[in-house]
């Protein structure tokens, strides 16, 4: 199965140095492991992602970067496959929609579906992401499930994602594995057929 890859936009601008530079005042929400937020400015941001060796880093996932530093808007297009904005028809009810997501090496997010079983498109910039996808109706192995009646997501209790890959992945047979691939800098994915 081939990664569902999109072409991206130029992203020269996105540079974590020329962020930094353009942006060096406005301040973003940084996720703490194991729960909670703290805000951090990009130029600090970055300096610690290049000190830190931390097992579980702190990475920026951040749903209002656009009015935390509203000129960063400018910088992207979104690709026209989603160019409907399904969420505008909601005006003040609109939930999150998009997020600025920055994280070091061995950063990454919990298992999870995305909000509102929604299918995010994510541009990646520098680095090498790996992904690991299961169908939306089925649970990881050795995933605990919240059930809130709207939508199941992982709960707060679950194992961190170096976690799951240590203990959990060795365990599981070819059958049970996720479909997984590395995306590479200058492409957007979205696992969803378009």
């Amino acid at each position: 199965m081939a990664p569902p890859f999109l072409p991206s936009p130029p992203v020269s601008s996105w540079s974590l140095p020329a962020l930094s530079a353009a942006f060096p005042s406005s301040l973003f929400k940084v996720s703490k492991p194991h729960g909670g937020r703290a805000l951090m400015t990009l130029p600090a941001y970055v300096d610690y992602m290049a000190r830190q060796a931390d097992e579980e880093p702190l990475y920026v996932f951040d749903a209002t970067f656009t009015e935390a530093a509203p000129g960063i808007r400018k910088l992207y297009d979104v690709p026209h496959v989603f160019t409907k904005d399904y969420y505008a028809e909601l005006g003040a009810a609109r939930p999150n929609f998009r997020w600025l997501v920055l994280g070091p090496a061995r950063a990454g997010a919990s298992w999870h579906v995305d909000p509102a079983l929604t299918s995010a498109w994510n541009a990646l910039l520098s680095g090498h992401k790996r992904w690991a996808l299961y169908p939306p109706h089925v649970a990881p192995p050795g995933v605990p499930l919240d059930d809130d009646g709207e939508e199941a997501h992982t709960s707060d209790d679950g194992l961190t994602s170096l976690q799951w890959f240590l203990e959990v992945y060795p365990t599981l047979p070819p059958g049970i594995r996720p479909i997984e691939f590395v995306q590479n800098p200058g492409t957007s994915m979205c696992p969803m057929k378009v």
